[in-house]
Formats: C-alpha cells, structure tokens, sequence
C-alpha cells in the first residue's frame, strides 16, 4: 500500500534531517575506510583472534558500504524531487513521500541490497529507518576497528624501545664488521614482533600487553643489553687500542716484578733449606710480552671481535700469572718462616728445661743438639729438624722418677 504524503513542511524535516544524517554517517563511513585496523587487517597477515575477528568485520563493513551507497542514491533522488521548485506540488509530494517513507530499499537473507541481484528478498527498508540502523552499524564497527589499533598500538610501543635499541646496536656492529653479534637477538626480535603484531588482539586482548609477552620483551631486552656491552667494549677497543695496550703493558710490568720478587726467594730457599719440594720457578713474563704482537696484528686488520677476546684472555692469564708468582714467592717464604718458628721453639724448650733444672740431662743434651744442629746448617733438613724438634719436645715432658 502507498505511503500517504506527508505535510510539505514535515517532508522538508525528514529531508534535512535525512541529510544531516547521512552527512555524518559519511564522515563514520570513511573513517572506517582510512581507520589503521583496516589498513592492518587488510594489508598484512593476521593470525588467531585478529583473523577470526577480521572474518567477522569484513563482511560487515561490505553491507555497510552497500547499504550507504543505496541511501546515497535515495537521498540525492529527494534532493532532486525537492529541487525541482520552491513549493511542492501534490504529486511532488507524493514522490518525496515515497522516497522518504516507503519501504524502497530490498534486503535479501544477510542484510544485503537484493535489487538487480537475483536473490530473494527477505524484508524493505525505507530512507528514514535505514539512516539510524546504518549510523548505529557504523558506530559499532568503529569501535571495532579501534579496540584492534589499541591492541596494535600498544605493542608497537612495546616493541619501540627494542626496536630503536637493535637498530643503533646493528648499526655499530656492522660498523665494526661485527653484524653476526646481533643476529641471535635480531632473529628473537623479529620473531616475536611478527607473532605478536600479526595477532594484536590475542597478545593484548584488553590493550595492555599481557606477563607473558612483558617478560618475552625483558628477556629480550636483557639480552640486547649484553650484546650491547660487547659491542660497545669492542668500539672502546677500536678508538682506545693504544691506551689498552698501555694499560696491559704496565699489567705486565707487575708479573716481572712479581715473578723476580719470586726467583729471590726461591734463590734463598735453594741455598738455606734441602730439597724445598717447590715447583718450578715463574717465568711467565716473557711468553706474556710475546702476545703482544698478535695484538698488534689484529688491530691491524681490524679484527676487532678477535682482539677484544684475545686482550681479555691475555689480561686473564697475566692476573693470573701475577696471583701465582705471589704464591710461589709465600710458599718459599714460608719454608724459612718454618725454619725460623722451629728454632723459636727449640729455643723455649731450652728455656724451659733450664728452669727445670734438665740441662745436665743427657738425653735431653743429646736430642737438643741433634735439632739445633739440622737447624742452624745450611741447607737445613727441614722434615728431619721438625722430627727433632718434636723429639726434644717429647722428651722434655716425659715424666721423670723423683730423685
């Protein structure tokens, strides 16, 4: 049944509210088209929850393209039955009646425009109804797409800080012709931006990176740092090679100084105590110095990664040497330390077997001088003289018959 016309001035208020709506539906519509989640989800491939969800929106958006493009038409057929003069004749009215308020628009099963299609058609919408439904539709779909860009947005913020920090690293070790120390960290980089941006709406379903991405972006973080101190140590090297070389020289200085304090020591033992049992003098210093010329070879060549672990291993192995040297010089000091503690104590049981009155004892006569003699003779026999001593000692406390 035909729609009746509606009062002229009522039909020029649906018309101008038709257009105000539309106009802003418009605006809605081609928000939608430039949104940055559509660009995300029709650009690249998207994975889990954002491809399920893309599914579910792609076929909206194309209903709602169509539907806007039908109220486009029927709108601008008013605008020209309302142009054509000043004051509506009846049968103008009629027409705009029709326009505005008779169900025109065909929609088949799934919302679609059905005219010229084939297919059934499943309900009739006119201007004024569908102007609302779409605006509502086009809302809805906004929101949408914005609860998508949140989601990417925040793990793209996320990401930024790594990806910044892998750029400037990259940067300086290829500078240093040392990309291979960013690969490992660079691969995990690309891995997780890739698995996390394809699906933003699982990896931040709320817009807030969840724990279990955080804590993959602190690992990798972690270890972007220490890569980072490697490189930035082997860009020192390069600019500061003269320096280090300096600094290890002088490190090398304190092994020689160490080792000879050593060979002293050793020398003095040799001559004042038999068989010292100690290992073989230091002498590390020269085969330490003799690294240095591969140190030089590879600053030469630039071989910065290299030269960074063969200054760190030579440092390593001249503290070392240095430690030892110190040691040996102790242990050889030692030994005369014994010696010397053996004849203090020789000596205050002497005293104390004066105060006893046992100086006249014979046996106690015959042990002190056994002791004091592998004691004071050069080179002293120093298990002998600890057994003598003992001895001396024993005697000297065993009980005695009274007299």
């Amino acid at each position: 049944m035909p729609v009746q016309p509606i009062p002229r001035e009522r039909a020029d208020q649906l018309l101008a509210d038709a257009g105000t709506a539309y106009d802003r539906l418009a605006g809605t519509m081609y928000a939608i088209d430039a949104h940055p989640a559509v660009l995300l989800l029709r650009g690249g491939t998207v994975t889990g929850v954002t491809r399920r969800r893309r599914d579910a929106l792609e076929p909206r958006i194309t209903v709602l393209w169509a539907h806007f493009s039908a109220v486009g038409d029927l709108l601008e057929a008013a605008r020209g039955v309302r142009g054509r003069r000043g004051r509506l004749g009846d049968d103008d009215l009629v027409e705009l009646t029709a326009l505005l308020r008779e169900p025109v628009i065909p929609l088949d099963a799934d919302g679609l425009p059905a005219d010229g299609t084939g297919r059934p058609v499943h309900e009739r919408v006119c201007l004024v109804d569908m102007l609302p439904r779409l605006t509502t539709e086009a809302d809805a779909l906004l929101a949408e797409l914005s609860t998508v860009d949140a989601a990417a947005a925040a793990l793209a913020t996320a990401l930024a800080p790594l990806s910044d920090e892998l750029g400037r690293i990259r940067s300086t070790a290829t500078d240093l012709g040392e990309p291979g120390l960013v690969a490992g960290p660079a691969a995990a980089y690309e891995a997780l931006r890739d698995e996390i941006l394809s699906d933003p709406l699982g990896a931040a379903p709320d817009g807030t990176p969840p724990a279990s991405v955080t804590d993959r972006i602190t690992a990798l973080r972690t270890e972007l740092h220490s890569v980072r101190a490697a490189v930035e140590q082997l860009d020192a090297l390069r600019a500061g090679y003269p320096a280090e070389r300096a600094r290890l020289t002088d490190l090398l200085a304190t092994v020689a100084e160490a080792e000879t304090a050593a060979g002293g020591a050793y020398r003095v033992v040799a001559e004042k105590i038999a068989d010292p049992g100690l290992p073989a003098a230091p002498a590390s210093a020269g085969p330490l110095g003799s690294r240095f010329d591969e140190l030089d070879r590879l600053h030469a060549t630039r071989s910065w990664r290299r030269l960074g672990a063969a200054a760190r291993g030579l440092e390593r192995d001249i503290t070392e040497a240095r430690t030892r040297a110190a040691e040996l010089r102790a242990a050889a000091d030692g030994l005369l330390a014994r010696r010397d503690e053996l004849r203090g104590r020789l000596d205050a049981y002497r005293a104390k077997a004066a105060r006893l009155g046992l100086l006249e004892d014979t046996d106690l006569a015959r042990r002190h001088t056994a002791a004091q003699t592998l004691l004071y003779t050069a080179p002293c026999d120093l298990p002998a003289a600890t057994r003598a001593v003992f001895a001396y000692q024993q005697a000297l406390s065993a009980p005695r018959e009274a007299t």
